[in-house]
Formats: C-alpha cells, structure tokens, sequence
C-alpha cells in the first residue's frame, strides 16, 4: 500500500513501516476500551466513564507531543508513544470494571447472547457506516461544482454546527441505559419527556447561534469569509437543531433492540439526499447544500419519531414554539447582520426567550433552572455574608 497505492514521501516510507505495527495495535485497544467503557455506562457511572476517557485521551494528546521535544519528532517514537498511552488508557479502564462489577469469568460467555449481540451490533455497524456519506457527501459535491476553494467556506460552519450537538448526544448516551431497563410505556414516557426538554434547551444554543454567526465569522475570520459562511451557518443550524431532536427517537429504537429500523431507514435516505443535493447545490450554491442537509435532517427525525412510536401530540410539544423561535431568529438574522451593536443584544434576547420558553413549558427544565436559580442566589448570598465583615473590618 505505502510503495505503490498512497502517495507517501520517500523520506517517510521508512517511519511509517517501522511505526505500523504500532498503528494497528491501536484498533483492538480503542475497541477494548469502548467495551470497558459501555460497561461502565451500562451501570449508569457515567462520571468515572467520562473522568477516564478524558484521562486517556489527555494522555494520548500530550504524551506524543512531549516525546516528539523531548526524544524526536519521528513517527518512529510518536507512533508508539501514542500506542502505549492508548494501552494505559484501556488498562485503567478495565481496572475500574474490575472493581466495581467483579472478576471476569469466560466460563460466563454465553453463545446465544453472542449470536443476539452480533445481529444487534451489525446493523449498528451499518448505521455508522452510511452516516458519514450523509454527512459529508454535501463536501464532496461542493468540491465538485462549486470547487475545492468553496468547501472551506461550507466546512467551517458545518463543523461548528455539529460541535453544538455534544447536547443531544450526550443526553442519548445517559439516556439508553435507563430506556433498555424500562417496559416500554414507561421509555416512551420518558423519551416524551427527554424529547420536549431537548427541544428547548438545544433551541437555546442554536436560536442564539443564527443570530451570531455573521459577527463571530467576520470577528474570528473576515467580513469576506463571514459574508458567505454565515448564511451557510444559519440554515445548518436549524437542521441541527431537528436533528438533534432525533438522537432521542434513535436512542428509544435501540434501546427496544430495533437497530435495523434505523439502519434500513438511512440506507433508505441515500440516493434522494444526493439528488436533492446536486439540484440544490446547482441551483443555489452553498446554501442549497445547507438547505438540502437541513431538508434531509427534517425528514430522518420525523421518520425517526414515527419509528419509535412517539405521538403526534408529544411532537407538537417539543418542536411548535421551539420552530417559531429558530424562524423568527432566521428573519432577524436578516435585519441585524454583521452590526455588533444589534447583533449581541439581539443574540442575549434571544437566550432569555429560549430559556423563558423552557421554564415555562418545560416541567423537567424548569425543575433544573429552579435549582440552578436557588443554587446561584444561595452563593450570592454566601459572598455577601462574607464581603460585609470584611468591609467593616
């Protein structure tokens, strides 16, 4: 492969066959540790899963810069430096499972469960392996029409977009262990709830973020730059906002053990994405690649909701006042533009409705804002308590 298919430097062939082995231990490691990791979450410890994923990859970041100073830049030392962090990482991990769930014990390995986990886990395998040709086909097209100067312009807000849904996913990842446990009335009951919650709370990241987009692009790039990504920003980030409603109706149809659905359902998406795509970029360039993605997430989560059961009248309640919001933000938008002077007042009032909205008619957020309110006036208090002596003294 490194002599006669990918085009690598000749004064790099030798590092990289040297350094491969070492690349190719990574692969049984990083999935070792997501076994070890599931474990963990799959008891719901989701603090010590986060404290050592984050420990190991703080490792596999720094240690390798460290070695390349302090040793030498080749991939012949960085390479392994990485292989060994990962290695610890995974150890660590498996330390923790030890402790708290016991000794490992092959006698306990049961074929049936295999066989069933295996069925499961292959359509999970297909899910993942179409989502980044629906991610990234739009990239892909842009460079072909448009050209490959185009796609800076596109990736950019594209990659600032996804970093806000961290939210729904995170809330997915909490949320399967407790749905897969629950009959299922009651995860559809909750998945309502989880559902409703998301759509305001993620609405509080993305209403603001529309508003924004063109001052923080011209601010952190140029008004050039700005002028054609922050159109772009604004429309991917109500099909974020969608479809990160529909990490909670993929979440309810894995729990149930139906990862087919989703999988048949994203191989279903496919070819109309990409004509829908083509036309669009033709037509209208940048945004009608933003827009056919958007289209794309509208449709995948409303397929989602009717997949895993949820009502119509759950539906309504999560998305109706959230959408008007995120369009109202999308006409503003319109009016404000690059002028910081309105821009930031009109991205703050746009919080405060988000945040209005959620504890109005959010019953599990407005118990976590009570909380959070009671939490910061109680150290309000406690500083002043503390600032009054001190100020007599």
């Amino acid at each position: 492969m490194f002599e006669h298919v990918l085009s690598v430097p000749a004064d790099l062939k030798g590092e990289l066959a040297q350094s491969f082995p070492w690349m190719v231990c990574l692969f049984p490691m990083t999935l070792l540790g997501g076994v070890g990791s599931g474990a963990l979450e799959s008891r719901e410890r989701f603090l010590l899963a986060n404290t050592l994923q984050i420990v190991g990859t703080s490792l596999g970041q720094i240690a390798p810069v460290i070695a390349a100073v302090l040793v030498s830049p080749s991939l012949t030392v960085v390479i392994p430096t990485l292989a060994v962090m990962q290695a610890v990482g995974t150890i660590l991990t498996f330390v923790f499972v030890y402790r708290h769930e016991g000794p490992f014990s092959f006698r306990a390995f049961d074929w049936s469960e295999a066989r069933t986990l295996l069925h499961y886990g292959g359509w999970v395998t297909v899910t993942a392996a179409i989502l980044p040709i629906l991610v990234s086909a739009d990239q892909f097209l842009i460079g072909s029409l448009i050209g490959v100067a185009a796609v800076a312009h596109y990736s950019v807000p594209m990659s600032l977009v996804i970093r806000t849904q961290t939210l729904p996913a995170a809330l997915g990842r909490t949320f399967f262990p407790r749905l897969s446990s629950l009959p299922r009335d009651a995860a559809r009951g909750l998945g309502a709830r989880a559902l409703e919650a998301l759509g305001y709370g993620y609405a509080a990241v993305c209403a603001p973020g529309i508003i924004i987009a063109p001052v923080f692009f011209r601010y952190w790039i140029g008004a050039d730059f700005a002028l054609i990504a922050a159109p772009v920003a604004q429309i991917l980030f109500f099909g974020a906002w969608i479809n990160g409603l529909s990490f909670v109706a993929y979440t309810i149809t894995q729990s149930e053990g139906r990862p087919d659905l989703t999988g048949k359902l994203h191989a279903a998406e496919i070819l109309p994405f990409l004509g829908i795509l083509w036309v669009l970029t033709a037509r209208f360039g940048l945004n009608g690649a933003a827009m056919a993605w958007t289209l794309r997430c509208i449709v995948d989560a409303f397929a989602m909701f009717w997949v895993a059961g949820i009502s119509k009248r759950d539906i309504l309640d999560a998305i109706a006042r959230p959408t008007a919001l995120l369009c109202g933000c999308l006409i503003a938008a319109l009016f404000v533009g690059s002028n910081v002077r309105l821009a930031v007042p009109a991205t703050v009032l746009a919080g405060l409705i988000s945040v209005g909205l959620a504890y109005a008619y959010s019953d599990d957020l407005r118990q976590i804002l009570t909380i959070q309110f009671a939490r910061a006036r109680s150290l309000g208090e406690g500083l002043i308590r503390r600032v009054k002596p001190a100020q007599s003294a």
